[in-house]
């Protein structure tokens, strides 16, 4: 079992929620006692949902959010559709957090 799952419920306060993000192969252990003993909720999710991209949309065009190199979030190459195989390149190309590909219809 992984320790960082159990000492985060372990942190948790009772009434606490507990938000787990993305996928992973296979399944994880719960520590049982924790969550029933502060009554934790603990929800799933794997991506986010049309609500809170628009929310990010909002705040890079309200620059929020800043965009470009030093801004946290790097846009590494802009696409049309019909260029799918082209973002796919840059995307495998540059791995990593905070780089983006756009693709526009």
């Amino acid at each position: 079992m992984t320790t960082h799952i159990t000492s985060c419920l372990g942190a948790m306060k009772t009434f606490g929620k507990v938000c787990l993000m993305g996928y992973i192969h296979g399944n994880i252990q719960i520590p049982y006692a924790p969550v029933v003993l502060k009554s934790l909720e603990i929800r799933g999710r794997y991506m986010y949902d049309r609500k809170a991209v628009v929310q990010l949309i909002n705040m890079v065009e309200a620059g929020i959010v800043k965009v470009g190199k030093g801004g946290g979030i790097e846009v590494i190459g802009a696409y049309k559709l019909e260029e799918f195989e082209a973002a796919l390149s840059a995307s495998a190309a540059n791995p990593g957090f905070g780089k983006q590909v756009v693709i526009s219809p």
